[in-house]
């Protein structure tokens, strides 16, 4: 049960979302190609590297350790 909060604006149109299994972060993938990770206490971001090549989906798996990109 937290505060409702509204993310700045990153990367124009977002293509996909997905929380961890936690809840504690949301990750965003973003037309301009950037996966980002939010976190959400503060909405401190941070712009994941490591990808190459255009992306259209996201995922997270159930444990919460990795990303999966495609």
């Amino acid at each position: 049960a937290g505060v409702p909060r509204t993310l700045p604006p990153e990367g124009g149109a977002v293509l996909a979302l997905r929380f961890t299994p936690d809840s504690r972060y949301l990750l965003s993938l973003g037309a301009d190609g950037l996966t980002r990770l939010w976190r959400l206490d503060d909405g401190a971001c941070a712009i994941l590297a490591g990808h190459r090549g255009a992306l259209g989906g996201l995922d997270v798996r159930r444990d919460g350790r990795r990303l999966v990109l495609g």
